[in-house]
C-alpha cells in the first residue's frame, strides 16, 4: 500500500493541496467509526493511485453508482421484513435510487460502453414509482415487492457490464458492475442488521457476497476502486454474529464503504 507521500504524487490531475485535504477528509471521517473499523475505513481510503486516475474525469459518477444500488438494497432489506414501520423510509429510499441512478446517467461518461449510464432512468425511475404506488394500494405484496427489486437491480447492475472489443459490443464484468452489486449487498445488510438487531442468515449471506465482489475487483483487467480494506471488518462481523456491537459494526461497514465509493476532489 503506498504511504501517503507517494499517493500525493501520483494522483495525476489533482494538485497537491486538493490530494491532501480529500485524503485527510477521509480519515477524519474513518476516526469517527468504530475501533475496530478504523484501521479497515483508513486502508481503503489510502487507494491504489492508478485506480484514482481512472475516476478522476468524472469524480461524483461512482457515488451515485454506488448510492443507487446501496438504496436499492437497502429497501429490498425493508420489503423482506414483516414489520411495517419502515415502510415510508422504504418508499422514500426508492425515490431517492431513483435520482441517483438519474444523477449517475448526466455525471458518468458518454463513451466507451458500457457508457452512457442507465440511459433509461426516467423509465426506471416511472417503474420505482409504479411499484410504491401498488405497494401503498395493496396490489403488490412485500414478497412480490421485493422480487421486483431485486430484479431492478441486477438488471442495472447488467446493463454496466458491457466492453467494446473493436467493432464489437460484448457483455463482460466491470468494475462499475461489481460496485453497483457490492452496494446492493452491503447496503441489504446494513438495514436487515439494524431492523433486526442482530446479524441475521440473510444479512450474513450478502456479507459473505461482498466479500466474494471485493475479490473479483482485485481479478479485473482494469484498475478498480480497492475496498480490501473492508474485508477483516466483514470477518469480524461474520465471526461475531451474536456480538453486542454487530449492529454498529455492520452499520460502519457499509459507511466504509460509501467513503471509499465517494468523490475523491472537492
Amino acid at each position: 500500500m503506498p504511504n501517503s507521500s507517494d499517493l500525493f504524487m501520483r494522483l495525476s490531475g489533482l494538485s497537491r493541496r486538493h490530494a491532501r485535504s480529500t485524503l485527510l477528509r477521509g480519515v477524519e471521517i474513518c476516526r469517527r467509526l468504530l475501533p475496530a473499523v478504523v484501521s479497515a475505513c483508513v486502508a481503503v481510503v489510502l487507494q491504489p493511485a492508478a485506480a484514482q486516475e481512472a475516476q478522476d474525469e468524472h469524480p461524483y459518477c461512482i457515488s451515485h453508482l454506488w448510492a443507487a444500488g446501496s438504496q436499492l438494497g437497502r429497501v429490498e432489506g425493508i420489503a423482506r421484513q414483516e414489520t411495517q414501520s419502515q415502510d415510508a423510509k422504504m418508499l422514500e429510499w426508492m425515490h431517492t435510487a431513483g435520482l441517483h441512478i438519474e444523477r449517475a446517467h448526466k455525471l458518468c461518461a458518454q463513451q466507451p460502453a458500457p457508457w452512457p449510464a442507465w440511459p433509461d432512468w426516467r423509465d426506471t425511475q416511472n417503474q420505482l414509482t409504479e411499484m410504491a404506488n401498488k405497494f401503498q394500494g395493496g396490489q403488490l405484496s412485500r414478497a412480490q415487492l421485493e422480487i421486483a427489486l431485486t430484479a431492478l437491480h441486477h438488471s442495472l447492475a447488467f446493463e454496466l457490464a458491457f466492453r467494446v472489443r473493436g467493432a464489437r459490443v460484448e457483455r463482460e464484468a466491470t468494475c462499475v458492475e461489481i460496485y453497483v452489486r457490492l452496494a446492493d449487498a452491503l447496503g441489504f445488510a446494513q438495514t436487515t442488521t439494524q431492523i433486526s438487531q442482530r446479524l441475521t442468515p440473510d444479512a450474513a449471506v450478502r456479507l459473505r457476497q461482498s466479500i466474494s465482489l471485493i475479490y473479483q475487483m482485485g481479478e479485473m483487467p482494469e484498475p478498480c476502486r480497492d475496498f480490501t480494506g473492508l474485508i477483516p471488518a466483514i470477518n469480524e462481523a461474520l465471526n461475531n454474529p451474536n456480538d453486542s456491537s454487530v449492529v454498529g459494526r455492520v452499520d460502519d461497514i457499509w459507511h466504509a464503504g460509501e467513503v471509499a465509493a465517494g468523490p475523491k476532489v472537492e
